[in-house]
């Protein structure tokens, strides 16, 4: 009978993302953050009182209607 074969652990190679895979995972995780920043943004747009959106030249119609748009649209 054989015996289990015993692995040295340094032997063990840990799972990599491939180097061809790095721009792709970097990529995806940029786009969630910018969507993420741009919702937050867009709620605190909508927040505003009418005299700060007068302060940064806008109208209140303006204000809602980039508030309403999806995270993912620019």
């Amino acid at each position: 009978m054989h015996s289990p074969a015993v692995v040295n652990s340094s032997e063990l190679k840990q799972p990599a993302i491939e180097s061809s895979h790095q721009p792709v995972v970097k990529g995806l995780f940029d786009t969630i953050k910018l969507w993420f920043a741009r919702a937050q943004q867009r709620r605190q747009l909508a927040q505003l009182s009418d005299q700060l959106l007068k302060d940064i030249g806008l109208e209140r119609t303006a204000a809602l209607k980039e508030s309403r748009k999806w995270f993912w649209q620019a």
